[in-house]
């Protein structure tokens, strides 16, 4: 179980990391989107 444990760890910190990632990404895509569609009326 230890082992288990040990072996999944990395993987979990991976996608939690890709997961923040792309979630700031996204946030990011959509306030520029935002400021974009202000800039143009």
């Amino acid at each position: 179980m230890t082992v288990l444990l040990a072996g999944l760890r990395p993987v979990l910190f991976i996608h939690y990391t890709l997961t923040k990632a792309i979630t700031r990404a996204l946030v990011m895509g959509e306030l520029f989107n935002q400021q974009d569609v202000e800039e143009d009326p």
